[in-house]
C-alpha cells in the first residue's frame, strides 16, 4: 500500500472526527436526521467510507500498529455503528 501524505492522513482524521462528533449527539430531531444520516446511506458515501475504511486495515499489524490508522479504524468504525443504530431507531 502506498504511505500516505501526512495532509491527505490529517484531512481523513478530521473527517471522521467530525462525522463521529456530529452522529454521536443524544438527540437528532426528525428534520436533522434527514439532513444529515440520509445522505450518508447513498452508494457514494458508502463507497468512500468503505475505501478509507479499507485503507485502515491494510497492511494492520498487531506487532508493529500504526496508531493513526487504527485510530481512524475505531473511530470510522463508531461512526457506522452510530449510522446503524440510527437507521433503526428512525425507521
Amino acid at each position: 500500500m502506498p504511505k500516505v501524505p501526512h495532509r491527505l492522513m490529517f484531512f481523513r482524521q478530521a473527517s471522521v472526527e467530525v462525522l463521529h462528533a456530529i452522529y454521536s449527539r443524544p438527540h437528532l430531531q426528525d428534520d436533522e436526521f434527514v439532513e444529515l444520516v440520509c445522505p450518508m446511506f447513498t452508494p457514494g458515501s458508502v463507497s468512500l467510507l468503505r475505501e478509507v475504511y479499507g485503507w485502515t486495515l491494510a497492511d494492520m499489524n498487531i506487532h508493529d500498529l500504526n496508531e493513526q490508522k487504527y485510530t481512524l479504524c475505531k473511530k470510522l468504525s463508531e461512526v457506522c455503528y452510530t449510522f446503524l443504530i440510527l437507521k433503526h431507531h428512525k425507521y
